[in-house]
């Protein structure tokens, strides 16, 4: 898992560089079973690079999927207990980062209108960094 994680993040690296993992994060990608394979790996980790501050994925940046009780198997997430607002701030924030703040780039890969973009960015007060 450590060199997969590794080649995978590489295959994913953006202008801000390659994230790093910490243990604590890697371990819990290493307890994981993996059902999906490759591709839930892929998955959960390019959320995690969105996440992630400062260039490092930790442990609360990582949402494993997980049956949830009483729901026949249905899948659940694990990890942080965040509302959908801050993870959609964190997305919207992440992506921005991501293409320099370039809105019209970040408004086509969030699949939202630079109109609602802007709007995001006032209600959730996003400053370019």
């Amino acid at each position: 898992i450590p060199a997969l994680t590794e080649h995978l993040l590489r295959r994913k690296a953006t202008v801000a560089g390659i994230p790093r993992i910490d243990e604590r994060a890697q371990e819990m990608l290493m307890q994981y079973d993996w059902p999906g394979n490759v591709r839930e790996l892929e998955n959960v980790l390019e959320r995690a690079s969105i996440l992630c501050r400062g260039g490092v994925i930790r442990a609360q940046d990582i949402a494993l999927p997980i049956p949830s009780p009483g729901s026949a198997g249905g899948p659940g997430i694990i990890g942080s207990a965040v509302s959908v607002r801050d993870v959609e701030r964190a997305h919207i924030k992440g992506v921005l980062d991501l293409v320099q703040w370039n809105k019209s780039t970040a408004a086509h890969i969030l699949g939202v209108s630079l109109k609602t973009l802007y709007n995001k960015i006032t209600n959730y007060d996003l400053q370019q960094e």
